[in-house]
């Protein structure tokens, strides 16, 4: 899960690092994908799976790919919206 995170965080980074032109505007792009990050990931743990935590304690491989997905998954749609 914590992959994913890594790198639905890191493909919208390098979109913004190829799109923007500025310092201030990759980090205003940087600063909203990670906040979309932990927004879903939030909407994620409150909707479909409360327990997640527990879960993949437990050893829930398959939660771990379901956010993993969810992570990579809101990830590239960032980085599609972040070009021209």
């Amino acid at each position: 899960a914590l992959s994913g995170a890594l790198l639905g965080y890191v493909i919208p980074l390098a979109s913004a690092l190829t799109q923007t032109h500025s310092l201030p505007e990759f980090v205003a792009w940087a600063l909203l994908a990670g906040v979309i990050q932990i927004v879903t990931f939030w909407l994620v743990r409150r909707i479909a799976l409360p327990d997640v935590s527990a879960r993949i304690e437990r050893g829930g491989l398959s939660t771990a790919l379901y956010l993993m997905f969810i992570s990579i998954t809101v990830g590239i749609l960032n980085a599609a919206c972040m070009t021209a």
